[in-house]
């Protein structure tokens, strides 16, 4: 427990195989600190230092004596038959890169945030502007309409009223309206005058 240096997970193991058994032979860092226990050597613990017992030498992932997945370094001590091992937990191995992940993941919902802050900061008055412009639009747009309206609404009035004898003929000369005072002048019906051209 006093080693610097191995992080919060790592230590060394030395064991021997003894029979069926692997024994360690220092005190455990984490676990089992005053007297580690035997573990089987064909349990699917401690499997880094099966692999230095059978005189294997590399690296790997794999679970511990404790059951934790680590990341180890094994090595067989060929002439005294022993097995020694570095390891440290890869949840500790993983643990800046998560860390690292998340604080970019908040930099980048505050930069999301404020970009979609800024965004509504600056188009808010174009929206508004343009809402604006609408429904100036729209108003002029019913005014003009209403003015037609009523321009349409004053011809019709002037052309049935008139004094004067109005007709509107067509290009080929056929009577497309005329008023009563036309009818009266010329002594027909309106449908008469429609039913005539302006040549006849």
């Amino acid at each position: 427990s006093n080693v610097t240096g191995w992080g919060l997970s790592g230590e060394f193991t030395l064991a021997k195989r003894d029979g069926d058994n692997i024994v360690f032979l220092l005190s455990h860092r984490w676990h089992d600190l005053d007297n580690p226990q035997p573990v089987p050597f064909d349990s699917d613990l401690a499997e880094p230092m099966r692999h230095a017992l059978r005189r294997e030498s590399g690296t790997l992932f794999g679970l511990d004596y404790r059951g934790q997945r680590v990341q180890a370094a094994f090595e067989p001590v060929g002439i005294l038959n022993l097995g020694v091992v570095a390891k440290i937990d890869v949840s500790e191995i993983r643990a800046p890169f998560y860390r690292a992940a998340a604080i970019a993941a908040g930099f980048s919902v505050l930069i999301i945030l404020g970009g979609v802050g800024l965004f509504i900061k600056l188009g808010r008055p174009i929206i508004v502007r343009l809402e604006r412009n609408e429904q100036e639009l729209l108003q002029a747009i019913s005014e003009r309409d209403q003015l037609i309206r009523e321009s349409k609404e004053r011809l019709r009035e002037t052309f049935e009223q008139d004094a004067l004898g109005i007709a509107h003929v067509a290009a080929d000369g056929r009577f497309l309206r005329v008023n009563q005072r036309l009818c009266d002048i010329l002594g027909y019906t309106e449908q008469e005058l429609l039913n005539t051209d302006f040549q006849s």
